[in-house]
This record gives C-alpha cells, sequence and structure tokens, in this order.
C-alpha cells in the first residue's frame, strides 16, 4: 500500500480503503458504494464470520434480504455482487475490493463460504452452484 491512508477500526481490525479500487484504474475492479458502505460489508462478513482462513474474508451488501451490487468488473462489462477482504500480518491491515469470481478463480469464495450463504439464506442454492463454477448471476 503506498501512500498514507485513513484507518479505521472496524470490529476490532484496522481497515484501509484503497485507492486503486476507487480512482478509475482499468486493471483493478471498482467499487461503486461509499467507503462508509464498505467498511459496513466488513463489518458483517467479520461478525457473520464470513471468514477463509486468518487473512481472507467474504462480504456482500445486503439491501434488506436481497444482494446488491457493489462495484463493477475491470473491463466494465460486469456488475460485480461479492466483496473479497484481505488481511495483511505485517502490519496488521485488511482491505477488500469488489470480488470477479468470473474472470479470477481466486475470487471464488471457498465452499465453507458458500455452503453458509446458502443455509443462511443470503443466496439460493442454484446461485451458489453458478458461482462456484464461476458462471454469472443475478440476486
Amino acid at each position: 500500500m503506498s501512500g498514507i491512508q485513513e484507518q479505521y477500526t472496524v470490529a476490532a481490525l484496522v481497515y484501509v480503503h484503497k485507492d486503486d479500487h476507487r480512482n478509475g484504474s482499468t486493471v483493478k475492479s471498482q467499487w461503486i458504494i461509499s467507503k462508509e458502505r464498505e467498511r459496513d460489508i466488513f463489518s458483517l462478513a467479520m461478525s457473520s464470520a464470513w471468514k477463509d482462513g486468518d487473512q481472507k474474508a467474504w462480504g456482500l451488501f445486503m439491501h434488506g434480504t436481497t444482494v446488491s451490487e457493489i462495484g463493477y468488473a475491470v473491463d466494465r462489462s460486469r456488475i460485480l455482487y461479492l466483496a473479497k477482504f484481505v488481511g495483511a500480518e505485517q502490519p496488521a491491515m485488511w482491505h477488500g475490493y469488489p470480488a470477479d469470481h468470473q474472470a479470477n478463480n481466486a475470487d471464488i469464495p471457498c465452499n465453507s463460504i458458500l455452503k453458509a450463504w446458502m443455509s443462511e439464506n443470503v443466496i439460493p442454492k442454484a446461485a451458489i452452484s453458478r458461482i462456484a463454477k464461476g458462471k454469472s448471476w443475478t440476486p
């Protein structure tokens, strides 16, 4: 992370916003939600235990009971709905970005997260199957 960035404490963790996911970069997915909403999604991911190990978590922007859009793919051809959060040990900071499960297999949440979303009735089974296979879905 370059330059000075604002740091926030969210769920007892340090969270920073990365400018390259907000500045129109043509090589990074872009948030279309506010920074405050981004932190809310991170907080929900942590409080819901949607974590994959110690340094990765997954989030969704819930508008009532519906998953809502959070960003655009690198090429701006797709709306993105999944957030991926990554933590670093030194320094101990987290940041996130709109995850593109169709373009990058590393942006597909692990099975335990997908099962949690299905069992919590956050995302229906058919959509979970599409996400797991890297296919498109619309909430």
